[in-house]
């Protein structure tokens, strides 16, 4: 399933990468657990609106989503498990002060009591943000929307979700 995903999405990071010049930014790619049903109209996919600093400020769509570099951004090892890692951590990012994360947890429990964090998908609407965190300003919004409206559809389709829960405003 990883290299179904990979030569789906691909050609559009790639578009998306080589149109723009962005700069001082972290791409994200749709993470998914290792226990995520692929079967049809299964699984929660939850969707943000982008991430708040990320991996890498590499570009090289290769390079990102090369398995063998471990700053990929595409089919990481701990996918989703590096969530309920970082539950409680002292030092650095903290998953239980997220607000975004504590309701994905309890909506998946609900399904998932055991290892919520390994039968889910999580994407985002905007697929670059500024490598310090935040949000991506109207203009990095603007630059990437078609491409990120593309690669969202894509997601869609290849882990068809009984739900997609949106914890985000729209496209703006």
């Amino acid at each position: 399933m990883t290299n179904e995903i990979k030569n789906n999405i691909f050609p559009f990071y790639k578009n998306l990468l080589e149109e723009n010049s962005f700069k001082n930014i972290c791409t994200f790619s749709i993470q998914w657990g290792k226990n995520y049903p692929f079967d049809q109209k299964s699984g929660l996919l939850f969707v943000g609106k982008a991430v708040n600093g990320w991996i890498t400020d590499e570009t090289d769509v290769t390079r990102l989503f090369d398995i063998e570099n471990p700053e990929r951004i595409f089919a990481r090892e701990d996918q989703m498990e590096w969530v309920n890692n970082l539950s409680g951590n002292t030092k650095g990012y903290n998953t239980r002060k997220s607000a975004f994360w504590r309701l994905i947890k309890m909506v998946s429990e609900t399904y998932y009591p055991e290892q919520w964090y390994s039968n889910i998908a999580w994407t985002n609407l905007y697929k670059v943000a500024p490598l310090k965190g935040g949000n991506p300003n109207k203009k990095l919004q603007n630059a990437q929307r078609k491409h990120c409206f593309d690669i969202f559809k894509k997601e869609i389709e290849i882990l068809t979700p009984k739900y997609v829960i949106f914890l985000t405003s729209g496209w703006e």
